[in-house]
């Protein structure tokens, strides 16, 4: 709550936690997201999303951008589906985490860049990610930022775990999305829950 105060003193952005890429490298050399790879059972939302980029890739290869991709829980995922019908890509700002990821996964093409500031030499995408991250980042404007990167068809898939933020962020981002398919996935051991969407974005 004091957090919360401070923030609306100076004048900030409340429903976004900032994090530099010093700290976030930190974080992943200390392994503080090793759980989101080693504890993959208990991530459901994960699983949803993996699902849901296998069935698009059935009829056709897919481009697949990983929007704060960390060091690839979803990766991991979907690449233990028989199927490699995609061309993978991860967007972090997290050095550390990439290196992770690439020892993981070596045939993954990896971009250490800031969300909010993609790289112009990006391709086109027919599914672009945001699996947990839009807390940290200006969610306000991230989808306008990304919906240059996408094929005609494509989709974002947007995943947000159950907590006071995550319903103001989609009461903001509802009204650019055309919602195709939205899961709720509940684990009870763990008492969280995620909304996970798949949208074309507007």
């Amino acid at each position: 709550m004091w957090q919360i105060i401070r923030k609306i003193l100076k004048g900030e952005d409340v429903l976004v936690v900032r994090q530099s890429a010093e700290k976030w490298n930190r974080q992943f050399a200390e392994k503080k997201w090793d759980f989101l790879i080693n504890d993959s059972r208990n991530q459901g939302h994960i699983a949803i999303i993996a699902f849901l980029c296998q069935r698009l890739a059935e009829n056709k290869k897919i481009k697949i951008l990983d929007v704060g991709c960390g060091n690839g829980a979803f990766a991991k995922a979907i690449n233990s589906f028989a199927s490699t019908n995609y061309d993978y890509y991860g967007l972090d700002i997290s050095q550390a985490a990439l290196d992770q990821l690439k020892k993981l996964l070596p045939q993954s093409q990896l971009i250490c860049a800031d969300a909010e500031n993609p790289p112009g030499f990006l391709n086109k995408f027919d599914v672009i990610i945001f699996s947990e991250v839009l807390y940290y980042l200006n969610f306000r404007k991230i989808l306008g930022i990304y919906k240059k990167y996408l094929t005609p068809d494509g989709l974002v898939i947007i995943s947000l775990y159950h907590k006071w933020r995550s319903g103001l962020i989609w009461w903001k981002i509802n009204k650019a999305l055309d919602s195709l398919l939205t899961y709720k996935v509940y684990n009870k051991n763990k008492g969280i829950g995620w909304t996970i969407k798949l949208a074309k974005i507007k």
